[in-house]
């Protein structure tokens, strides 16, 4: 089983195939996001990176979509993930996209699902496997974990258990999540959540179910809903490759901590 830092992000979010499948898998300019935000990757105790996060609700086709993009850097290790995820407003899985550059090695994962069944291809290099998987009964795709959580309730005391998607294993795994405490991060409300999932961490999940922040003890990372600037100061920006994920590049400000001004 892998470790994905995308985890860390997304649970707070291969790019010679990436262009090709943006074209397919981005939103069109009419649907506009429901979240958008950037956030600032730390792992122990330096920048080490940044993640895009982007959820659309299309009431049309009643579907939601998950876009991410996620760098870092850890020494001489780099890191480059993007995931494009699609659910019915019920958090049933349709389709995900999962695509990695791990210190110059590409992965994609590109599944389907149908009548509780995914289908998927991976490509790791120069392998090709077939892989299958049964949905459980509520089973998600975990980038739609936070929603999941809003959906079922968020308050003091409540505990969860739950089957998700791990996209980059493209298994269902078993996961956790006790909520805490209340709290306020920049004077909007949000909730303190313990979850296990595949490692432990703490996230801050606001009043809307947006993600504001993750803390692993067990890995030393943490990440914080951050203006764009920051995020990505001194880290590598591909506008190119952003560029063709999302459809364009993103601004970060549809969100509590950080709204448009304009």
């Amino acid at each position: 089983m892998k470790f994905s830092y995308r985890q860390i992000v997304l649970l707070c979010g291969l790019f010679i195939s990436t262009a090709s499948l943006a074209r397919k898998s981005a939103p069109s300019a009419s649907t506009k996001p429901a979240f958008e935000a950037y956030e600032k990757f730390v792992l122990g105790g330096e920048h080490a990176g940044y993640a895009i996060q982007r959820y659309t609700f299309d009431a049309q086709h009643k579907t939601i979509t998950s876009i991410s993009y996620t760098y870092v850097k850890a020494g001489s290790h780099k890191t480059i993930e993007s995931l494009v995820a699609k659910s019915d407003l019920n958090f049933e899985p349709i389709s995900y996209q999962y695509t990695a550059l791990v210190d110059g090695k590409p992965v994609l994962i590109n599944a389907r699902f149908h009548n509780k069944k995914m289908t998927a291809i991976e490509i790791n290099g120069k392998k090709k496997l077939k892989l299958t998987a049964t949905v459980p009964k509520n089973g998600f795709l975990s980038t739609f974990l936070n929603y999941v959580l809003l959906k079922n309730g968020l308050s003091v005391g409540k505990a969860y258990k739950f089957y998700a998607m791990a996209e980059e294993d493209g298994k269902f795994l078993e996961g956790s999540a006790q909520i805490l405490s209340e709290t306020k991060i920049k004077n909007v409300p949000a909730y303190k959540v313990k979850f296990h999932y595949k490692t432990d961490f703490v996230s801050l999940l606001s009043n809307k179910g947006e993600p504001l922040g993750t803390r692993s003890d067990a890995q030393d990372a943490s990440t914080e809903i951050s203006p764009k600037a920051a995020a990505i100061d001194g880290i590598p920006f591909n506008e190119g490759q952003i560029k063709k994920l999302f459809g364009n590049i993103p601004d970060g400000v549809i969100n509590q901590i950080y709204p448009s001004k304009g």
